[in-house]
């Protein structure tokens, strides 16, 4: 490929419309060989050792942030009802009864907002499957 550039497929030669465009582009920027290319010539081992440690370290830095998030929901989950119960509470000496109420309601329409979705989804799957009464 880099010395030989990179060889027309034979469906260019079949299209229906543009056959003529496809291959003159094709045979302008792919077909030289690409040792030519000023973007090769500049690409040396460093250079590419560099970029490999760069797109690495994003994708280490990504799976840690996964790890923190999947950490995070694990906590959540195993002490949900008792970190509400303190925000409720937190929230009723900060803002008062209405500050709880707000709360409250704010939690409520999360909660029907969840449950709304995942009854859709299913109501959905019964539908494609012919298994819900509606169809």
């Amino acid at each position: 490929m880099l010395e030989n550039g990179i060889p027309m497929p034979a469906l260019v030669d079949h299209l229906p419309m543009g056959s003529q465009q496809v291959s003159r582009w094709w045979q302008a920027n792919l077909a030289p060989p690409l040792e030519s290319s000023p973007a090769v010539k500049h690409l040396h081992s460093a250079t590419v050792v560099a970029m490999t440690r760069h797109f690495g370290g994003r994708v280490v830095h990504g799976l840690v942030i996964f790890g923190f998030m999947l950490m995070t929901l694990f906590f959540m989950f195993q002490a949900g009802s008792k970190l509400g119960e303190q925000l409720l509470t937190g929230s009723q000496h900060a803002f008062g009864s209405e500050g709880a109420a707000i709360v409250r309601r704010m939690t409520d329409s999360v909660r029907s907002t969840v449950t709304g979705l995942w009854s859709w989804s299913g109501w959905a799957r019964a539908c494609r499957t012919r298994r819900c009464s509606a169809c």
